[in-house]
């Protein structure tokens, strides 16, 4: 961040501020700070930026190509990541990929949110018959995306991490 206050958590945060505001939610896929945190000497070698941009004697290109490339490498990763993840094995045969339908995302962002869900939650959420909730959440346990916890009525479901 070219800013001379030192007060990088605050800069780190306005950048994931003003990304988020614009469309760009990443903030449960990846963190900025762990590509910082790579290269201590190349982070605070950006930064420094700071303290002569009061007196605009530098441009911030430097550190706009920084953040950059952290930003791509992240992405990179997180790609990385849900291509090994598709391809995971579903009853003993390779898939390339799993396919979600817009009612089982919205399912798997409450359980991020919340922690946990029931079909009761499934059918409430998405005002469906309970039979269809059911489904929904037998797919997702089919898949393994989800876990059942408790055994009956007091069943809830978590992430399969």
């Amino acid at each position: 961040h070219p800013f001379n206050d030192g007060n990088g958590r605050t800069a780190r945060a306005l950048a994931t501020l003003l990304l988020y505001q614009r469309g760009y939610d990443f903030r449960r896929l990846f963190a900025l700070e762990d590509y910082y945190n790579t290269d201590r000497q190349s982070y605070y070698k950006a930064i420094n930026l700071g303290k002569t941009y009061d007196e605009r004697k530098n441009d911030i290109t430097s550190w706009l190509e920084y953040f950059t490339k952290g930003f791509r490498k992240e992405i990179d990763n997180v790609k990385d990541s849900i291509l090994m993840l598709s391809s995971s094995k579903i009853d003993g045969k390779i898939k390339s990929q799993i396919y979600l339908s817009p009612e089982q995302l919205k399912i798997i962002d409450f359980l991020d949110q919340i922690g946990r869900i029931t079909a009761k939650d499934v059918e409430d959420m998405l005002s469906i018959p309970k039979r269809t909730a059911q489904l929904h959440v037998e797919k997702l346990k089919k898949i393994k995306m989800i876990k059942p916890v408790g055994k009956g009525r007091a069943t809830y479901y978590i992430a399969n991490n």
